[in-house]
């Protein structure tokens, strides 16, 4: 999501910029009506473009995936080794603070956007309301709805909103109306609510902003040369209307008004031409924008070719290893981690050195398939486990703490903290017997994890979020468990 969001603010900017420098200034209003309205679309649907590229493949940077969880250990029986997941008592992991944080921006970012949908929603609705409160004059086509309020003229959808005690009275000039007209017939309304609705989803983005700014404005334009068309005899009398009428209440933001502020720009505009050579030019200048947007801004799948690569030995010979020269480089930097305690051999990572671990990555990922599945451990991206709902009684047995030692969503609790439960609000449980080395030996005899519905959700939210690779046991080799 967050690149989705990355590409599409980078490529509506790119667009943006294109406009500002190749096609503001130009007389090409319609045109540039259809180039930031066609921009905004093309910029959210590019990341969904796939292009495919076949490149050769190269060992990954595999620093990005120095993810290993502190609290977990490996111990072996009979030289097959497994995973022994050591309860905490400091609370969720990171990768659950994480989620947690992933799901507080979540309620921001729904909490704001419906507050503007609301009042979007809101305001056109106050504007049908003002229609059916109303007298309507039926105009070229369009509805004047004549509202008691002292109000700027302005428009929405096919109706034009004046003040009844002005428009009777013949107080508004019919170059405003027909300003307002203009509006109307081309439909300046349904822009409006598109980059109106685009914000209230993407309130964040400061282009649509950018976006939406240029928009009004080039309306204004339009509804400009619509009102003088090819007479530019009247451009200077239009001029003095504007600047003659003076408005009397403050407009509604998402409506087509009648813009009384004459900025230097917009006197321009009335009275520049563009020649059809600078159309052809500008125009053709903007392919390969397009072009290169796709290719910049798509989303790419590769298509990697395997190729031999010369890799380092470890006792700094440089050489290009055999498949069994990995396998057994690999189990040499495994067994350095290997002590012995009571009879049984005990593995933990953090014996590792940060060199060793990202050594043991690189060689596992150029290993085949046939190879990964004899090594003693592996590396995988995090996996959320099955669902596992506990049966009532099994539930109820769970209550006595001679027999268990209840950790709760990775938390020590006391066992009579289950009488606050039901059985049907876990997800997930795991029960082991403590063995005699175990922190809790002689108190309890069994040790339970219990996993409430809310923290499972989380983990299969880490599942879809969470990328890197982490060092796991081997269970295809594992019997042990």
């Amino acid at each position: 999501m967050i690149a989705y969001l990355v590409n599409t603010t980078l490529c509506a900017l790119l667009l943006y910029v294109i406009y500002a420098l190749l096609l503001e200034n130009e007389n090409r209003h319609f045109f540039k009506r259809i180039y930031m309205l066609a921009g905004l679309v093309f910029s959210l649907l590019v990341p969904f473009i796939v292009l495919d590229i076949n490149i050769p493949k190269i060992p990954a940077n595999l620093e990005m995936f120095y993810n290993i969880p502190p609290d977990e250990t490996i111990v072996s029986g009979a030289d097959q080794y497994y995973f022994a997941e050591t309860a905490t008592e400091s609370g969720n992991s990171s990768s659950v603070l994480h989620v947690n944080y992933f799901l507080s921006l979540m309620v921001i970012y729904i909490t704001i956007t419906s507050l503007l949908v609301f009042r979007l929603l809101r305001n056109c609705r106050q504007m049908l309301i003002q229609v059916y409160n109303n007298d309507i004059v039926e105009y070229k086509g369009a509805k004047i709805v004549l509202v008691k309020e002292k109000i700027v003229p302005h428009s929405f959808g096919q109706y034009i909103f004046i003040n009844a005690e002005d428009y009777y009275g013949g107080l508004v000039p019919e170059e405003i109306i027909s300003h307002e007209l203009a509006h109307v017939k081309q439909h300046h309304t349904y822009d409006i609510l598109f980059i109106e609705l685009l914000i209230a989803f993407g309130w964040f983005n400061p282009v649509f902003y950018l976006y939406r700014d240029k928009i009004r404005q080039n309306h204004e334009f339009l509804a400009d040369e619509a009102v003088i068309g090819n007479n530019k005899a009247i451009i200077l009398d239009y001029i003095a209307i504007l600047l003659n009428y003076i408005p009397q209440n403050k407009k509604m933001n998402f409506t087509s008004n009648f813009n009384f502020i004459i900025t230097k720009k917009r006197l321009v505009m009335m009275t520049k031409t563009t020649s059809k050579k600078r159309v052809w030019c500008s125009s053709i200048a903007l392919i390969p924008v397009f072009i290169a947007a796709i290719c910049v801004f798509s989303t790419k799948t590769v298509a990697q070719q395997n190729v031999s690569l010369p890799t380092q030995q470890t006792n700094g010979s440089a050489g290009i290893l055999t498949q069994d020269d990995k396998l057994k480089e690999f189990n040499q930097i495994f067994e350095k981690c290997i002590t012995e305690k009571d009879g049984r051999k005990m593995f933990n990572h953090s014996y590792f050195s940060k060199d060793d671990l990202n050594r043991m990555k690189e060689l596992f990922l150029s290993m085949s398939s046939e190879q990964r599945d004899i090594l003693p451990i592996t590396f995988e991206r995090y996996k959320a486990p099955d669902k596992k709902i506990p049966t009532r009684e099994l539930f109820e047995s769970w209550k006595d703490p001679a027999e268990y030692g209840v950790w709760l969503d990775d938390k020590r609790i006391e066992n009579s903290e289950l009488n606050r439960y039901q059985y049907s609000d876990f997800s997930l449980y795991y029960v082991s017997r403590l063995t005699q080395n175990a922190k809790n030996y002689g108190i309890h005899v069994y040790q339970l994890n219990l996993y409430t519905t809310a923290n499972y959700n989380e983990m299969k939210v880490r599942e879809e979020i969470d990328e890197t690779l982490r060092l796991v046991p081997n269970i295809k080799r594992n019997t042990t468990q």
